[in-house]
């Protein structure tokens, strides 16, 4: 039995499928099965592997076209590795990927094994703008992190990390003993009209644990091929024939987002029915309308499809809406910066020579090459709960211990605490015992520039008003606050405006607070 299988699922794509295959072969591991699984019968796919002359290759093809859904599952079931990856055929492995997986594995058994890709903008992207460009983000590249995996599930359905954030099979190497549990608990793999983000919420919901690496293993390609682009940024010639080449149902949404709410639904529906995680439809259609700020046009669009969701739930957004008041514009590659407490990539690869996904790796392999990490760390779940101890300090920083208690408003966390978004935000913070007298302390910041005065923010406890915060802010919270046991600290900015309108980046975020950390003192009978 080989130790990795790379799948590589296609259809009639050889013209990217002949680098990505490259960047698979490329790999020096012995222990390695690589799968071309392909939908139909196409002559120039064949060529491609012909033409690859690697013994570790195998082409399986199901004649006939299927669905993506249901190559997929035809392709995991071919599938004879320990651990398997799954790789688009616009897609790439960083050289030594493979062996840098089997150290860190070897030296850290886990059944889940995690990074954060690389994004690789084709020439040919439906995006003029994105074309030929590399972006990524690197934290600490020499760290190795165990996360806790129903967190991770609970704070993506909570909207407060992406779906590239899971443990997909996407850009993971899953063993085969997590596949085959949750197989058998479903029924299939891979469900639902986006079979990575199914296998995201599969491998969290029926795992303990995953392991994070700090360095990237592989590079996601974004082509003129890709399906999920096709549909959600394409003109409509282009998303008829992603839905059809792919075998969804033609009525799906048209917005990356609620397109994302159903693939949630469905998962919860069929894994999760009535437990944990929720799905909150005030906080979904919040994020949906967020997530449309970058154009005027959109926003109605989004907000015409929101409205009708919001009277099929039975729930009011009608405070929420906030249309941008320009649209956003696209920045050129920036290169390299500092960006929080990691660093940027935003790069024209064209610049560097660069043309496909075999060149980019390798390119990434020189700036950030694959290797095992030096540190080891076991990142500590947030809180559940504030009441227990007399102080409790929450963080909001990226893997802070109060990332559970944001409800609606606001961005994703980042490396010093997260900003508000739009007019209003929430911490609502469960209250385990009741104190007889508390205070609280927040800390946090507002957008300080010579080209805008910094935004009003209003504090406010169990929607009573209560002062004006800028920077740091401290105040008695009367023990009734505590009788129904959670406490909704709430934030109103007033004329929220983003960095874009004032010239000073190109962020169209609609930004107000900077929220750093609340403390819970509490006294006790």
């Amino acid at each position: 039995m080989p130790r990795f299988t790379i799948v590589i699922p296609t259809r009639a794509r050889a013209d990217t499928l002949v680098y990505s295959l490259r960047t698979a072969t490329a790999q020096d591991y012995d222990g390695l099965e690589i799968l071309v699984h392909e939908s139909g019968d196409d002559a120039a796919t064949s060529e491609v592997i012909r033409s690859a002359g690697d013994a570790r290759v195998r082409h399986v093809k199901t004649i006939e076209p299927v669905s993506m859904t249901e190559n997929w599952e035809r392709a995991l079931g071919c599938a004879e590795g320990e651990f398997i990856t799954f790789l688009g055929d616009d897609d790439g492995l960083l050289p030594r990927a493979c062996a840098t997986a089997a150290r860190i594995l070897e030296d850290h058994p886990a059944e889940l094994l995690t990074w954060r890709p690389a994004s690789y903008y084709w020439p040919r992207h439906v995006d003029p703008a994105s074309r030929s460009r590399m972006m990524l983000y690197l934290g600490d590249a020499d760290v190795l992190e165990e996360h806790s995996s129903r967190v991770a599930l609970e704070l993506f359905y909570r909207h407060r990390i992406d779906y590239s954030e899971l443990p997909m099979i996407y850009n993971s190497f899953v063993s085969r003993g997590a596949v085959d549990r949750a197989s058998r608990a479903t029924g299939s793999y891979f469900f639902g009209a986006a079979p990575d983000v199914a296998s995201g919420i599969a491998n969290a919901f029926f795992s303990e644990t995953f392991l994070l690496s700090g360095r990237p293993l592989s590079c996601a390609g974004l082509s003129h091929h890709s399906t999920g682009n096709r549909m959600f940024i394409g003109d409509e010639a282009s998303r008829r024939s992603a839905v059809a080449a792919a075998g969804i149902r033609a009525e799906s949404p048209r917005n990356l987002r609620t397109f994302l709410g159903e693939e949630m639904l469905a998962a919860k529906q069929r894994m999760f029915p009535d437990g944990l995680p929720s799905f909150r439809w005030r906080d979904f259609l919040w994020w949906v309308l967020q997530g449309a700020q970058t154009s005027r046009a959109e926003y109605e669009a989004v907000l015409t499809e929101a409205r009708r969701i919001a009277r099929d739930a039975g729930v009011s957004i009608d405070d929420w809406v906030d249309p941008p008041q320009e649209d956003a514009k696209s920045a050129p590659p920036q290169g390299v910066r500092r960006a929080g407490d990691g660093l940027l990539f935003d790069v024209d690869c064209s610049e560097a020579g660069c043309a496909n996904i075999f060149d980019v790796v390798r390119l990434l392999a020189a700036l950030v090459p694959a290797c095992p990490p030096t540190r080891f760390v076991r990142v500590e779940p947030p809180e559940t709960g504030v009441g227990g101890n007399a102080e409790t300090t929450l963080q909001f920083c990226r893997g802070g211990n109060g990332l559970l208690f944001l409800a609606h408003g606001w961005s994703e966390p980042e490396p010093w605490g997260v900003w508000s978004l739009g007019r209003t935000a929430e911490v609502i913070i469960p209250i385990v015992k009741r104190p007889r007298a508390a205070s609280l302390r927040i800390r946090g910041r507002t957008l300080a520039h010579a080209a805008r005065p910094p935004a009003r923010v209003w504090l406010s406890i169990n929607g009573v008003r209560a002062l004006g915060i800028e920077g740091v802010v401290a105040l008695d919270v009367d023990r009734h606050a505590f009788a129904r046991g959670e406490l909704v600290v709430g934030f109103e900015i007033e004329s929220p405006r983003s960095p874009a309108q004032d010239g000073i980046s190109g962020d169209t975020r609609r930004i107000g607070f900077g929220l750093e950390e609340i403390t819970l003192a509490c006294e006790f009978s």
